[in-house]
C-alpha cells in the first residue's frame, strides 16, 4: 500500500531497512519529492501504523506554545516532523524529565516574546544534539538535516489564519523568509 505524500509517494509500514538512507533520501523511487515534515495531523494520517519505527513529533511542543500568543493554534497544525522511535523517546521537547521542562519552558519564554524562530531553533539544536548521541555500531539513527530542512520551509510557509505577526514573522506564519533561511544555514 503506497499513500501520496506531498507529490511524493512512501509505504508507511516498510519505508527502508536503512532508516539512516531514508532521512538522506530526497526522491522516491518514482522521482517524486519526499518530505518528513507538515502538520502533524497530515503526517499522523500518513503515517498510520508506523508504531514503534516512527513516531510523529510535534516540533513546536503542545504544552509549550499554552500560554503564549500562539495557543490559538489547534495542536494538529502545529508544525510536525517523522522521527525514529528511540530519537523521539529521548528528545527534550518531549517526556517529562526535568530537563525536557526546562527545555519546554526555554522554548515557551521565546513563544511569549513572539519569537516562534527561536524556539524552532531550540527543537532543531535539541533533537540534531539527541540523534547524534545514538550514533553506534550497535544502533545507528538518522541523519535528519533533510527532515529539518522540510520543517524549516514549512513554518515559513504554512498559513495560520488569524495568526497575528510576531517579532519578523509577517501575519499568519510561524517565521519568516529571512529566519528561515537563517535556520536553513544552521542546518
Amino acid at each position: 500500500m503506497k499513500i501520496g505524500f506531498y507529490g511524493g509517494f512512501v509505504n508507511p509500514l516498510n519505508l527502508h531497512p536503512d532508516t539512516e538512507n531514508f532521512y538522506n533520501r530526497k526522491v522516491d523511487e518514482h522521482g517524486n519529492e519526499i518530505r518528513y515534515a507538515g502538520t502533524y495531523k497530515e503526517l499522523a494520517k500518513t503515517y498510520e501504523g508506523r508504531s514503534e519505527k516512527f513516531e510523529i513529533d510535534h516540533v513546536i511542543p503542545k504544552d509549550a506554545v499554552k500560554g503564549t500568543p500562539y495557543e490559538g493554534i489547534n495542536p494538529n497544525e502545529l508544525p510536525g516532523m517523522l522521527l525514529l522511535y528511540e530519537t523521539h523517546r529521548e528528545i527534550n521537547t518531549t517526556g517529562r524529565s526535568a530537563d525536557s521542562h526546562l527545555t519546554r519552558e526555554l522554548m515557551r519564554m521565546h513563544l511569549n516574546a513572539g519569537e516562534a524562530y527561536r524556539a524552532l531553533a531550540v527543537a532543531i539544536a535539541d533533537t540534531h544534539n539527541t540523534s547524534v548521541q545514538h550514533r553506534s555500531y550497535e544502533q545507528p539513527t538518522a541523519d535528519y538535516r533533510q527532515a529539518f530542512r522540510d520543517v524549516i520551509n514549512f513554518a515559513a510557509t504554512h498559513e495560520y489564519a488569524g495568526l497575528p505577526a510576531m517579532g519578523e514573522a509577517p501575519a499568519g506564519r510561524l517565521i519568516s523568509p529571512a529566519q528561515a533561511e537563517n535556520l536553513l544555514n544552521f542546518v
